[in-house]
C-alpha cells in the first residue's frame, strides 16, 4: 500500500485545477458552444447514433456533453464542473507519466519533485484556459487526458520491476487508446509519442518495436473513421484537411509564424486573445517577421532537442520533441480555417512543462528552500494569470471587448461583440459594432443575420428583413437567415412570405425544430390548423416542444369554427365551454 505522503502530489494537483478554476464556474456557454452544446439536437438525447451523426471522430466528447446535458440541463455551470475535472484528470496523467519517466531515464533526479512541478506548470499555465473554461474545447482536454493515461499505463507495464507481470496494463492501454481516438482527431499521433517514450525510458535497451507494436494499429483508427464518416455523409471534416480554401501551402507557412507566437506565450503569456489575428503567409521572403528569422528559430530549439538527446540528456530532449510531434496535426500542412487558436496546446503543453519541472528540480537539488521558493512562485505567477483570464470568459460581452482590443481588424470579433450586445439590449452598439464587422468583410452572412437580428429587437421590421435577405444573397444555404426572415416576415404579418421562408430552412435542415414550430405558427394563423399539428408534433420529437402553441393548435382543433375565423372572432362568438383562443407565441430570432 502507498504510503500517504505518495497521495499528497496527487491531491495538491487536483485542489489547484479546481482552485485555480473556481471563477470560471458560473462563464456562460461561449462561441462554438452554441452549436456544438446549446443548440445541437444530437446531444438532446443519450443516443450514440446521434453523437456519430454529428461528429463520428469526437464521439466520446459529444457523449460526455449529452450526460452534461442530462445532468444539469443547460446551466453552464454543470458543463464547466465536468471540464475542471477533465482538466484534473489530465494533469494527474502528467504527473504519473512524469513520474515514471523521471525515476527511469535519470535516477539521480528527485523523480517526484520533478513531476510535480512539471505537472502543477501543466494545470496553471494561462495557455490551458481555452481548453477548460470555453466548454466545446474539452474535445482537446479530453483526448489529452486520455492520450496521456494510455501512455503512462503502457509505461507503467513495461517498467522492469512490472514486466510481465502487470498484464492487465496492455489491454487497458489499448482501450484508453482507442477512446483517445474517438475524442480528437491529433490522437493519429499516439503510437508515435509511445514510441518517444520508449526511447526516453528505455535508452540503449533492444526491443523497441516488441513493445511499441501492440499499440501501432491505434494509427488507423482515425483515418478509418474519416472514411466511414464522409462514406456515410456525417459532419467532421476531413482527414487531409478541415477546409480547401486554404493551400497546403499558404498553411504549412503561416504555420511557422503561428508556433513561433505559441513559443512567445509558454514564455509570456501575456496578449491572450480568443480569436488572433494571423494573416497567411503565401511566401517565404513576405511578411514580418520574416519566415525566414523563425525558422532559424525553429531549428535551433530542433537542433538544442537533437544535441542533448545525443548527450543522453533524453528526458530534457523530449519536452520539445512532444512539443512539436503532438503540435504537428494542428500546425503542419493539414488546413484549418483558422490559423491559430490557444486550444491546440492543451497537450503539447506537457513539453514545456517538462522542461520546467526539471529546471526547478535541478535549482532544488542545488537549494531545497530556493527550489521550494522558485516553484511556489512559478505558480502564483501562472495561477495569478490563469484566474485572470477566466475573468474574460466571464460572459460573451467581456470575451469580445478584449477579443476587439486585441485583433481590431479582424471582423469575427466584432460579430461577437455586436451579437452579445444584441442579446443585451444594447442595439445602438451592437449595430455599431455588427458595421464595423461588415466594413472589414461585406459578404459575411453571419453579421448580415446578426444585424437583422438586431433591428427585429429594435422593431425596425423593414431594415431586418433587408438585412435578412444580404445573409441569403451571400449564402443561400444559411439555414439561420431564413429562419430569421421567417420570423420578421411574420411580425410583419406576411404570412405566405413567411411560411416560404420557414419552408426553405426546412429543406435545408428537415430536423429544424424551430423552423417547424414557426411554420406551424403561421399556419394555425391561416386557418391551417390541420397541417399545424403534426409540424409542432415533430418539434416536440426533435427536443424544440412549445407548450403553448401545441395547446392552441389542440384548441383550436377542438372547437368547430375554422382556426383563422377564431383567432379574430371576440370571446362571445367561442363556444360556452371554451375560453377564448390567444395568439400564437411570436417565434425568436436566433444567431447563426
Amino acid at each position: 500500500m502507498p504510503r500517504p505522503a505518495s497521495w499528497l502530489p496527487p491531491l495538491a494537483l487536483v485542489a489547484l485545477s479546481f482552485a485555480l478554476y473556481a471563477n470560471a464556474m458560473p462563464a456562460a456557454f461561449q462561441f462554438d458552444d452554441t452549436t456544438s452544446i446549446v443548440d445541437n439536437p444530437a446531444i438532446a438525447a443519450l443516443d450514440p447514433r446521434a453523437w456519430w451523426s454529428f461528429w463520428p471522430g469526437r464521439i466520446l466528447a459529444y457523449g460526455s456533453f449529452a450526460l452534461d446535458r442530462r445532468v444539469h440541463g443547460l446551466t453552464p455551470t454543470g458543463f464547466h464542473v465536468t471540464n475542471v475535472l477533465v482538466h484534473a484528470a489530465a494533469s494527474l496523467a502528467a504527473y504519473w507519466l512524469l513520474v515514471q519517466l523521471a525515476a527511469q531515464a535519470t535516477p539521480r533526479v528527485g523523480a517526484r519533485w520533478a513531476a510535480l512541478a512539471g505537472a502543477a506548470v501543466f494545470a496553471a499555465h494561462p495557455l490551458q484556459t481555452q481548453a477548460v473554461t470555453y466548454v466545446a474545447q474539452r474535445c482537446a482536454s479530453l483526448c489529452a487526458a486520455l492520450y496521456l493515461a494510455t501512455v503512462s499505463v503502457w509505461l507503467y507495464g513495461q517498467l522492469p520491476a512490472r514486466r510481465g507481470r502487470a498484464r492487465w496494463t496492455l489491454p487497458v492501454a489499448l482501450l484508453l487508446g482507442l477512446a483517445t481516438n474517438f475524442t480528437k482527431e491529433l490522437a493519429i499521433t499516439l503510437p508515435l509519442a509511445v514510441l518517444l517514450v520508449d526511447r526516453v525510458a528505455f535508452a540503449g535497451e533492444r526491443g523497441t518495436l516488441r513493445r511499441v507494436a501492440p499499440l501501432l494499429p491505434l494509427c488507423a483508427v482515425v483515418p478509418l473513421v474519416a472514411a466511414v464518416g464522409h462514406r456515410f455523409g456525417v459532419a467532421g471534416g476531413g482527414l487531409s484537411g478541415e477546409t480547401t480554401l486554404v493551400s497546403r501551402g499558404t498553411y504549412a507557412l503561416t504555420q511557422i509564424d503561428v508556433v513561433a507566437r505559441y513559443l512567445r506565450l509558454l514564455v509570456l503569456p501575456l496578449g491572450q486573445n480568443v480569436d488572433h489575428d494571423i494573416a497567411w503567409r503565401h511566401a517565404i521572403g513576405e511578411g514580418s517577421p520574416p519566415l525566414l528569422l523563425l525558422v532559424l528559430l525553429h531549428a535551433a530549439v530542433l537542433a538544442a532537442a537533437i544535441a542533448a538527446w545525443r548527450r543522453g540528456a533524453r528526458l530534457w530532449a523530449m519536452g520539445p520533441l512532444w512539443f512539436s510531434l503532438t503540435l504537428l496535426p494542428e500546425s503542419s500542412v493539414f488546413p484549418i480555417r483558422d490559423a491559430m487558436f490557444e486550444h491546440r496546446l492543451y497537450l503539447p503543453m506537457l513539453g514545456p512543462a517538462l522542461l520546467a519541472g526539471l529546471s526547478l528540480e535541478r535549482l532544488a537539488r542545488w537549494r531545497r528552500p530556493a527550489g521550494v521558493a522558485a516553484l511556489a512562485g512559478v505558480i502564483l505567477l501562472l495561477g495569478g494569470l490563469t484566474v485572470a483570464r477566466n475573468r474574460v470568459w466571464r460572459t460573451p460581452e467581456t470575451l469580445w471587448r478584449d477579443a476587439v482590443a486585441k485583433s481590431p481588424g479582424k471582423a469575427r470579433p466584432w460579430l461577437g461583440l455586436g451579437a452579445a450586445l444584441g442579446r443585451a439590449g444594447a442595439t445602438g452598439e451592437a449595430s455599431r459594432c455588427l458595421e464595423r464587422a461588415l466594413a472589414l468583410r461585406p459578404d459575411y452572412e453571419e453579421a448580415w443575420t446578426n444585424l437583422g437580428n438586431v433591428r427585429l429587437r429594435a422593431g425596425d421590421l423593414p431594415a431586418a428583413i433587408t438585412a435578412y435577405h444580404r445573409a441569403i444573397e451571400v449564402k443561400r444555404d444559411h439555414v439561420a437567415a431564413w429562419y430569421n426572415l421567417g420570423v420578421a416576415l411574420d411580425r410583419a404579418a406576411d404570412l405566405e412570405g413567411a411560411a416560404q421562408a420557414y419552408s426553405q430552412a426546412l429543406r435545408l435542415r428537415t430536423d429544424d425544430a424551430a423552423s417547424l414550430n414557426g411554420l406551424a405558427g403561421v399556419r394555425l394563423k391561416q386557418g391551417r390548423a390541420e397541417e399545424a399539428l403534426p409540424l409542432a408534433r415533430h418539434a416536440a420529437a426533435l427536443g424544440g416542444a412549445a407548450p403553448r402553441l401545441l395547446q392552441e393548435i389542440e384548441r383550436a382543433l377542438a372547437s368547430g369554427l375554422p382556426s383563422a375565423q377564431r383567432l379574430q372572432s371576440p370571446q362571445s362568438q367561442q363556444p360556452p365551454q371554451s375560453p377564448p383562443l390567444r395568439k400564437p407565441p411570436s417565434p425568436e430570432p436566433r444567431s447563426p
